[in-house]
């Protein structure tokens, strides 16, 4: 492709681009999610116009089906939007810059289903417990003094979760970026 006819989706990345895939691959990783999933998001953090699955794939030399499933995995946590472009029938891509609805999004999809799941087996242990007594477990009192714990643990972590989704459920703060006094914030 001629540089003088290269459009920003299908251009090389540049540093801005590297800079931000970067940050966002360490933070997939922190949260256990696929490291292409954090590629794609930062890619389409770091551009100005929307891009289509053939433009991410090119862009960061994925196979189309690899960004095809990090779109689809990002999708179910709202962490992008569909965007339409006047004369093309592709679909196109943003990322969603509104920290809140992501963060519902990934509560909603991958950790609230693993809290319920945890609570459901817990449960479930308890009742093994006290229908089979030594039968589940060598020592029945060392075993539910350990479930007890797993279920305070449970709660524990249920209670953050909750508080998480209360915090993003609140109206936005700028997380302590204010400018300080004599200092003026960029416009958003």
């Amino acid at each position: 492709m001629n540089p003088s006819t290269e459009t920003p989706a299908t251009s090389a990345l540049t540093p801005w681009d590297e800079a931000l895939i970067d940050f966002f691959m360490q933070v997939a990783q922190f949260l256990g999610v696929p490291k292409s999933v954090g590629q794609i998001f930062g890619l389409l953090y770091a551009s100005e116009q929307p891009l289509s699955l053939d433009d991410i794939a090119e862009r960061l030399q994925i196979s189309r089906g690899s960004a095809s499933t990090g779109l689809n995995y990002l999708r179910r946590f709202d962490a992008v939007r569909n965007t339409f472009v006047l004369g093309d029938r592709r679909e196109f891509y943003q990322a969603e810059t509104d920290t809140a609805r992501i963060a519902k999004g990934f509560l909603a999809d991958q950790v609230d289903p693993d809290i319920q799941a945890w609570g459901e087996r817990l449960r479930f242990g308890r009742g093994m417990l006290k229908m089979a007594g030594k039968m589940a477990a060598p020592n029945p009192a060392f075993a539910l003094d350990r479930l007890g714990q797993l279920e305070k643990w449970h709660s524990e972590i249920a209670t953050a979760v909750a508080l998480v989704h209360a915090h993003f459920n609140r109206p936005p703060s700028d997380g302590g970026l204010s400018a300080t006094p004599g200092e003026q914030r960029p416009p958003e």
